[in-house]
């Protein structure tokens, strides 16, 4: 988890990712399947769609469920 650096809205918010997500998320429009939507709703942690799916795509190039299930876990691991 990195915190951003620069503007006072990077510095307001953590990423996992590192990037400049408060910059691009106003037009992001994720692709995830409604079983991923439903998990990341049932988890403890406010994950990030694009952090997800980022991470997703360097196990998997076309991740499935199961892939993003698992980053999931993972990041929910990292953050606990």
């Amino acid at each position: 988890m990195e915190q951003l650096v620069g503007s006072e809205e990077g510095r307001q918010i953590k990423c996992l990712i590192a990037s400049a997500g408060h910059l691009w998320m106003r037009d992001y429009y994720d692709k995830l399947p409604s079983a991923v939507r439903k998990r990341l709703a049932e988890s403890a942690y406010n994950i990030c769609a694009a952090c997800l799916t980022e991470e997703a795509q360097k196990m998997a190039p076309h991740p499935g469920i199961a892939t993003y299930f698992a980053v999931i876990e993972r990041i929910e691991r990292q953050l606990s």
